[in-house]
């Protein structure tokens, strides 16, 4: 089976200096690609990084590839240590909310390296309940929506 793009490629690009800019809008693409009629899909790329708030946020009317039903929040990290960035994101959002009511919102951290442990930390931050759910995504689940959707791999 031909692979479009190894994670290992996923991995050497999260080190680039321009892929914090880059990544939400690989995000923003599959997602588009994925859900085609979400409410709301928005994830500020290029300079727009800078702007304060959410990376991204996802008003999703159904569940679909594992991506969460109904409003979430989005932390993105291209960090080496995935699990002091998610940590780090976690609490910042967890302590100030900026308005969202966390109770009825996802809470999603993304990577585009590969993290062995996403699934054993987003269960155990859903575990403390302070949002609906906690959901954690890396390069294998990237990849396996661009295996979807390959014209944004391409």
């Amino acid at each position: 089976m031909y692979v479009l793009i190894p994670a290992e490629h996923l991995n050497v690009w999260a080190s680039r200096y321009t892929t914090p800019a880059e990544f939400p809008r690989l995000v923003r693409l599959l997602l588009w690609a994925e859900l085609r009629t979400p409410r709301v899909i928005n994830f500020p790329a290029d300079e727009a990084v800078r702007y304060q708030g959410y990376d991204g946020q996802l008003d999703n009317a159904t569940t679909k590839a594992g991506l969460p039903e109904g409003l979430s929040v989005w932390e993105l990290g291209t960090n080496r240590d995935i699990k002091a960035k998610a940590d780090e994101d976690y609490e910042k959002r967890t302590k100030n909310s900026v308005g969202i009511d966390r109770a009825s919102t996802t809470f999603v951290f993304a990577t585009p390296r590969t993290w062995p442990g996403k699934a054993a930390w987003a269960q155990a931050r859903s575990d403390e309940k302070f949002w609906r759910r906690v959901l954690a995504f890396d390069a294998e689940d990237l990849l396996q929506w661009m295996e979807h959707s390959p014209a944004v791999a391409v």
